[in-house]
């Protein structure tokens, strides 16, 4: 692969990478949804009990 490739290619890759702001935003959503899942397991082992 030349050099001229290689470059091409991680620079229309980086194009797809998330900003900062997107990235905070994903993790926030994240940590809400894996918490979402923490209650409704819990609750689902309430109920089985």
């Amino acid at each position: 692969m030349s050099i001229l490739e290689h470059m091409s290619r991680r620079m229309i890759r980086s194009k797809h990478l998330p900003s900062v702001g997107e990235l905070k935003q994903m993790q926030a959503d994240l940590n809400f949804k894996e918490n979402e899942m923490q209650r409704s397991q819990n609750t689902s082992h309430s109920l089985q009990s």
